[in-house]
């Protein structure tokens, strides 16, 4: 009865919290959520699952609260509910673990000790929603100390298996926990952004080269010439000697096959998603990086690849419009994007036009100032 009652006064009033500091009153919620006590009730994985609430609510910005229950091991208590067959028990253990190491770093290195990021990540095929959700927000809590950055990469490379889940509010949650991990590795994600708006100039002017041979006039591009002389000149990064021949991008050869290449296409295509705020969501953090681009030393070779895709789309898209002689009525009413398009190319359509958009992307912020990636305020 005690459980169901502060589960209702703190689901309503958080203030209340600092009464269960008083006369160790936490300890009782405590004892009833470790699997060793054992509880003469029918329904015990639900009081649990309640126990579990109000010690979220007594952690959840109450640092007092956070530091009493590391010494009474409430984290390998929750770690023990993550399989538990009750899906109410195993969100609340892991709302539980989010609060309990949000901005702690003690906890959070006891978490790698206890191995508590190992076992979220084996509830990324969890067949509840909510369940696969709360992972996702305990693992986005976990980020914040730089000498986690190997176990944080191994974390985000299990978790992309979760790009297909087809609950738009897992996919909202992966987003957010991808900005996290952009935010942390902000360089490495520029060099894979870069790279794939080459491969993406590369793919659709192969295809108006393609195009030109069969009869067209060929049209000439300095930037691209300019490009390749700058990145495969002496002492430029995977040159494959002191006279700067390089047969390809010398750039190409970086981040393909890496976690940070993976989660940059996975982005690019969560900003087309069909729901919105997974769209919105993750159009945010591709706008970040682009913008960081404008502000960065690759910001002319990004303005002359952005504007070459620009060219190109437009020159392939007027070799594919249909003719006259085609009936109106068999003409198509939406035309997709063609197979030499990428997700580069489709992300940024929505914008009237690639060029303009990344151009006057700047627009709307201070001096000095930065676009905000904090998804979740």
């Amino acid at each position: 009865m005690m459980v169901f009652i502060w589960a209702r006064i703190l689901a309503v009033d958080a203030s209340c919290r600092a009464y269960l500091l008083k006369d160790n009153g936490y300890s009782y919620f405590i004892q009833i959520l470790s699997p060793a006590s054992g509880i003469p009730v029918g329904n015990a994985s639900e009081h649990r699952a309640m126990c579990a609430f109000i010690l979220s609510m007594f952690c959840r910005g109450f640092h007092q609260g956070q530091v009493v229950c590391m010494p009474p091991n409430v984290m390998g208590a929750c770690l023990a509910h993550l399989g538990d067959e009750n899906p109410l028990l195993r969100q609340w253990a892991c709302l539980c673990l989010s609060q309990l190491w949000h901005d702690f770093a003690e906890a959070k290195w006891q978490g790698i000790r206890e191995g508590a990021h190992l076992g979220l990540c084996e509830l990324a095929t969890d067949n509840v929603p909510e369940v696969r959700a709360t992972v996702l927000y305990a693992l986005t809590s976990f980020f914040g100390i730089p000498e986690m950055s190997e176990e944080v990469a191994k974390i985000a490379g299990s978790l992309l298996i979760m790009t297909a889940d087809g609950s738009n509010m897992v996919r909202k949650e992966l987003v957010i926990f991808l900005s996290m991990f952009v935010k942390r590795n902000e360089g490495k994600f520029l060099v894979a952004a870069f790279e794939q708006m080459v491969q993406e100039r590369d793919n659709l002017t192969g295809v108006a080269r393609t195009q030109t041979a069969e009869g067209m006039r060929p049209s000439t591009q300095p930037s691209e010439r300019h490009y390749y002389r700058v990145s495969s000149g002496p002492g430029a990064l995977g040159a494959e000697g002191a006279n700067g021949s390089a047969a390809k991008d010398t750039l190409g050869a970086i981040s393909p096959n890496t976690i940070f290449s993976a989660i940059w296409q996975a982005l690019l295509m969560f900003s087309v998603d069909p729901f919105p705020e997974v769209g919105h969501a993750a159009q945010i953090v591709v706008d970040y990086v682009h913008l960081a681009f404008l502000q960065s030393p690759l910001s002319q070779h990004t303005q002359d690849i952005i504007k070459e895709i620009s060219r190109a789309n437009l020159r392939n898209f007027s070799l594919t419009l249909p003719t006259n002689s085609i009936p109106e009525s068999k003409r198509p009413v939406s035309p997709g994007p063609t197979k030499a398009e990428g997700y580069f190319t489709t992300s940024l359509r929505r914008s009237a036009s690639i060029a303009a958009s990344l151009k006057h992307m700047a627009l709307g912020y201070a001096s000095g100032e930065t676009p905000l990636l904090i998804l979740r305020l």
